[in-house]
Order: C-alpha cells, then structure tokens, then sequence
C-alpha cells in the first residue's frame, strides 16, 4: 500500500498536507496571510468597513479577544501593540488616501 496522493495544498484561508508520511518541522502558525488589516478573518483576505467596526468594538466597545491579533497590527508596530493608530490607519486605507496597511510582521505571538 502507498500513498498515491502527497504533496501540499493551500488556500487563503487553509494548507493542507497529502498523504500519510509527513515531514515534521516547525508548524506555519501565522493567520495573517499577506497584508494587515483582515480584522474580521474574512475567508476572502478582505479588509472592508467590517474590519473597522471590528477593531472599534476591540478597542472601546466590547474588548473581546481577536480573530488574529497579528492582522489587526495595522500599523506594523514590532511590539504588536494594538491601539488607535491602527484604527486611524484603517480608517485612512479604506477612506482617505488608499495606503495599503502594513505586510504582516510575524512580530504577534498568539
């Protein structure tokens, strides 16, 4: 018996590994996928104005934890620190001057 089918697949929002005999090494635990600002963890990597609300209610509303904190790091602070300047540079790619957010850091442990 073998395995017919190995190999690696991916998605936007999923990788998968084929087959039975895998190589075991460090695991890819990053949920941020390209640029910051998917706060909501849309399965379509999308940032829009349910981004911002997201980020309003993490920060004065409800509090409640994220989705991915590393997404949410809109602004690429190294020390991962949520606050208003990621909501002011949400506000200011999706309304005003269109400056794509930063690259994702890899700088937030979840």
């Amino acid at each position: 018996m073998g395995q017919t089918a190995t190999g690696e697949g991916s998605s936007p929002s999923f990788g998968l590994k084929h087959g039975f005999w895998q190589e075991l090494g460090e695991a890819d635990t990053s949920c941020c996928l390209d640029l910051t600002g998917n706060v909501d963890c849309d399965p379509e990597d999308l940032s829009d104005i349910g981004d911002l609300i997201r980020v309003i209610d993490y920060l004065f509303i409800t509090f409640e934890p994220l989705c991915c904190k590393e997404e949410t790091n809109i602004d690429g602070d190294p020390d991962c620190i949520i606050d208003i300047s990621d909501l002011t540079w949400l506000i200011d790619y999706l309304f005003i001057t269109f400056t794509l957010p930063e690259p994702c850091c890899g700088c937030c442990d979840e």
